[in-house]
């Protein structure tokens, strides 16, 4: 039996983002950032990433290969400021009505930029029709985006999608071990999202449908453990990067304490798709557990049945 999987977490960087993937690779390979030799791979990837969604659909197909089958998958797009915001979402809403010609294999979340709200836009109007077109929810990256995550505009847009039922995907960084610390990066603490920032954002908004990318620890085993136990709605947490973080036992015991709460992903092109599928499937999950997290989960948060 093939091993059906549905990806909510992946990356199709289009051909005019190439200088961009280009000084990601650099930073991630610069002699004087000591990066694990396990993400090497991310070299050969770029020229097949910079096709964009094309060369992901050419990697689910490869799957097949390894008798996994990845049915559907979920585009996370992000602007890092206010200009590209509208150009990516339509790009990516293209790319989305591209892939899904003759199957259904592609849905997103749209790229949002909380400084929309200060400068005065009709931010609810735009966020509205975004869903009306057929994006799935909101994604947020306030450390590469540059804003504070618990500030008074992104306060505003929790408030918004928590009323209209519209879900956010934050992305999660907390300098995982033998990683560059945010501010060796250019960037700035404050703006990091991580457990703490998480659980703040729930006491405030506790009906707001959240997602926390990377296990909601950002390569922090013991930060992502204080997100089991929960009152109330649940965050949900993806997989994405984290198995190889993570020693096996601690993975396998929060997704086995929290089944229903977890989803895999394969942060594509960060991770071949295979790669990462085979890292849920050597964790010896019980078979209801393991097909939970690899698509049942996300099949029926999203509506989209892929079994």
């Amino acid at each position: 039996m093939p091993i059906i999987v549905f990806d909510p977490h992946v990356h199709g960087y289009p051909i005019r983002e190439r200088k961009l993937i280009e000084a990601a690779m650099r930073m991630l390979f610069d002699p004087r950032v000591s990066i694990p030799n396990k993400y090497d791979h991310l070299k050969d990837q770029v020229d097949q990433s910079v096709d964009g969604p094309k060369g992901l659909l050419v990697e689910m197909d490869g799957a097949q290969e390894f008798d996994i089958q990845i049915r559907h998958a979920v585009l996370l797009p992000v602007s890092r400021n206010v200009q590209g915001v509208k150009w990516l979402n339509d790009l990516t809403m293209q790319a989305v009505h591209d892939a899904n010609r003759e199957n259904f294999r592609l849905s997103a979340f749209a790229t949002f930029h909380p400084s929309f709200i200060a400068d005065g836009n009709d931010w609810q109007g735009m966020i509205l029709g975004l869903m009306e077109i057929g994006f799935k929810g909101i994604k947020l990256h306030s450390l590469t985006q540059m804003f504070n995550p618990l500030g008074p505009e992104a306060q505003k847009l929790y408030g918004f999608c928590e009323r209209y039922g519209i879900p956010i995907l934050f992305d999660t960084y907390h300098h995982p071990i033998g990683f560059p610390v945010p501010h060796e990066m250019g960037f700035h603490e404050e703006n990091s999202t991580n457990v703490d920032t998480l659980l703040a954002i729930r006491a405030l908004f506790p009906r707001l449908k959240m997602i926390a990318a990377h296990m909601g620890s950002g390569g922090r085993p013991e930060d992502a453990l204080r997100l089991l136990g929960m009152d109330g709605l649940p965050i949900i947490r993806d997989t994405s990067i984290e198995l190889n973080r993570y020693p096996d036992s601690e993975a396998k015991y929060m997704l086995e304490q929290e089944p229903n709460n977890y989803w895999y992903g394969s942060d594509y092109p960060a991770q071949r798709m295979v790669e990462s599928v085979r890292k849920i499937l050597r964790l010896g999950l019980l078979p209801e557990i393991q097909e939970k997290i690899l698509f049942r989960n996300a099949e029926q948060f999203f509506g989209v049945q892929v079994s």
